[in-house]
């Protein structure tokens, strides 16, 4: 009931300092783009739907499942997952932005895995999980949801130096703060993704426990030539060319 009460106060502070969801008095030409032609864009697709339905099932799915040493049931990590406004947000950001590499780490049960291959089916998108049984789940469902672009990895420890190839070639690498995904060096991923042009890097639950608000906060003080584009539950990162010094800007979604 606490946890819920100061999640419910960080939303409310929030809202009243975050800028409005329509762009209005925004300065920056990119982010103003970003919220009225992706955030705003409210077009339905029939995969959602699709998707979405398998995510029901998975709700009614107890199995025990281990994430680094905290047991919980296959039910409650997909109970856990950002509302499905989010996942079909990043539908549409590959749909706009057109990547032809998305890294995803950490498991979403194939839910987000689903939504960023649906948009085009010529790019690639690799999933790395650190459990095996969220590996099977997440493969599963990617193949109920008729995807075949993307790629699900069992990896018992996710680390850079083993990923460096693959997180170097993605222009779209999403990290879920959750409980697949243990701590890594963030200062080296954002080096390594500052090298490239046109890169967007998202996290989720960047605001769900203290740890969380840290990465998140790490993350942006350590980028630069960056817009950090933040909508409470999950964050953006966009490495432009064009960019010469970081903006940061906080959405209501």
């Amino acid at each position: 009931m606490i946890h819920f009460l100061q999640q419910l106060y960080k939303q409310l502070v929030f809202y009243c300092k975050a800028a409005n969801s329509k762009g209005h008095g925004m300065h920056s030409p990119f982010v103003y783009e970003f919220i009225t032609e992706v955030l705003n864009d409210d077009r339905q697709y029939y995969v959602f739907e699709t998707i979405e339905s398998i995510k029901q099932e998975l709700l009614k799915d107890n199995r025990m499942v281990d994430c680094n040493g905290t047991n919980t049931t296959v039910s409650a990590f997909a109970q856990s997952l950002l509302p499905a406004k989010y996942h079909q947000l990043l539908f549409r950001m590959v749909e706009f932005y057109k990547p032809s590499t998305i890294l995803e780490i950490g498991s979403s049960l194939g839910i987000v895995a689903s939504y960023l291959a649906a948009p085009n089916a010529a790019n690639k998108v690799v999933n790395i999980t650190g459990n095996p049984l969220l590996a099977l789940i997440s493969k599963q469902v990617i193949s109920e949801a008729g995807i075949r672009n993307a790629d699900i990895l069992c990896q018992n420890r996710f680390s850079l130096d083993a990923n460096r190839e693959k997180l170097t070639n993605a222009d779209f690498v999403l990290v879920h703060l959750n409980m697949d995904t243990v701590a890594f060096d963030y200062t080296e991923l954002i080096q390594l993704k500052e090298a490239s042009t046109s890169t967007i890097l998202v996290l989720t639950n960047i605001h769900a426990n203290k740890n969380n608000e840290k990465v998140w906060e790490q993350v942006i003080n350590i980028a630069t030539g960056t817009y950090a584009v933040e909508l409470f539950n999950i964050g953006f990162l966009f490495f432009r060319k064009e960019q010469l010094l970081k903006q940061h800007f906080a959405v209501r979604f």
